[in-house]
């Protein structure tokens, strides 16, 4: 159940971003909106593959506190913005990334900063945290298997 460490390349996306808090029904919500516009985006780098990225998020993070959410697609360098959408990018780097349900989402969260993240050789980094929905993702499936990606750092000798 461990998360796999990985290292990946800078991931360009474009989608619908809103400030709301951790596990908000503002979130899924939000979704049905974005997937109605998702053929104003391209080129797209995964086809069929969808990100939900987060800046302001982590274990401290109250869960009153604000965070930026985006559904997103990845694009490429060439992609065109349309109107009303926002491009981020998730940076390059190391991510924990762990396979987790969808239906419980936010214990998987949870095990990566509360249990995973102290007992590993890892710290958490600055950066935005993600969720990625492979072309196989079934929303409808509460058992389908997405991947929660966190920025980390490997821990300093003696800490």
């Amino acid at each position: 159940m461990d998360p796999k460490i990985v290292d990946l390349p800078e991931i360009p996306v474009i989608g619908m971003a809103i400030d709301t808090v951790p596990v908000s029904p503002d979130i899924p919500a939000m979704w049905p909106r974005f997937v109605a516009r998702m053929d104003e985006i391209g080129p797209v780098a995964e086809p069929g593959v969808s990100y939900g990225v987060m800046e302001g998020c982590g274990p401290e993070a109250a869960s009153d506190a604000r965070l930026r959410y985006m559904a997103a697609v990845p694009v490429t360098p060439e992609s065109a913005l349309p109107e009303g959408l926002s491009r981020w990018a998730i940076p390059a780097g190391t991510y924990a990334v762990l396979r987790w349900p969808f239906g419980e989402i936010a214990q998987g969260f949870d095990f990566l900063y509360r249990q995973w993240l102290p007992a590993s050789s890892w710290t958490l980094r600055a950066g935005p945290h993600f969720e990625r929905y492979g072309d196989d993702f079934d929303p409808r499936d509460p058992n389908a298997i997405l991947e929660i990606g966190l920025p980390v750092n490997a821990k300093a000798s003696g800490t």
